[in-house]
């Protein structure tokens, strides 16, 4: 029951705090808005065209396109928010408070995740309903279900490169380049945009190895088809994820015990 109060309390917290920042809270979602716009007109760019590449998806790029663009974001604001939070702590001075807690500070981590997750869920199903909405295309609440369930379940890889992304930041204070390296990667190799059908062979074996790939082609399965009956790869979805998650809460413990030998977690 407390631990059930400190989440709610956290939420509502990192709530009110995105929300204080008005233009930037609204803004996001006005951008949001701005993509479905720009991409169901370069849609229409490949509209009379019948690409080798679209046929497993019925030749509609703008849902293609949303779908991958609406997963990144969502895992986006997952790994950076950490980090974000790491950086905050400092600057703001909380950052010892944060580590030495009487709790766990990896569950306190964990908590701080739990907005994040939530608004990137919210916006993920924002950004399908729209374009529902604008390509006339069906989605029933079935396929919004099943599609946050397999969110939820590729969150654990996502998870563990946000630690990894917060250990770097809590040792080097410094912008993260595990952020930015893994949006690359997976907006490159992760079939965000275009099919990973499109790249050269040695290329697609780079896609073939992050688990991201895997998930949101079943996520477009699951949109397009309505396919629920598909068997989930454990290695892509548990294995590879669960070991991800094991490195980067080591090696972020290892971070908290640098940053707390040299005295440096305060610095900024």
């Amino acid at each position: 029951m407390i631990r059930n109060t400190f989440i709610f309390q956290q939420i509502k917290k990192d709530f009110l705090w995105d929300y204080s920042y008005k233009i930037s809270f609204y803004g996001q979602f006005a951008g949001m808005l701005l993509t479905l716009i720009t991409f169901f007109f370069l849609s229409k760019t490949f509209e009379a065209n019948q690409s080798i590449h679209l046929e497993s998806y019925e030749n509609n790029y703008f849902l293609f396109s949303i779908v991958g663009i609406a997963f990144l974001d969502h895992f986006s604001i997952l790994i950076r928010s950490l980090s974000n939070s790491i950086r905050n702590a400092q600057a703001f001075g909380y950052i010892d408070s944060l580590l030495n807690t009487q709790r766990k500070t990896i569950f306190i981590m964990l908590y701080m995740l739990v907005y994040p997750y939530l608004k990137g869920n919210l916006k993920f199903i924002i950004y399908l309903y729209f374009s529902s909405l604008i390509s006339s295309f069906s989605i029933s609440l079935s396929t919004y279900l099943f599609a946050s369930l397999l969110l939820f379940l590729s969150s654990l890889f996502f998870l563990g490169i946000a630690f990894l992304s917060a250990s770097f930041v809590l040792i080097y204070k410094q912008a993260d380049p595990i952020n930015y390296l893994s949006n690359v990667l997976i907006s490159l190799f992760s079939g965000v945009i275009y099919p990973i059908t499109v790249l050269p062979d040695n290329l697609q074996i780079i896609s073939n190895i992050i688990p991201a790939t895997y998930s949101l082609e079943l996520l477009r399965e699951i949109i397009f088809f309505g396919n629920f009956s598909f068997n989930i790869d454990l290695i892509n979805v548990i294995f590879i994820p669960i070991g991800v998650i094991i490195a980067s809460f080591i090696i972020f413990n290892f971070a908290i015990t640098v940053v707390k030998r040299d005295g440096s977690s305060g610095k900024y």
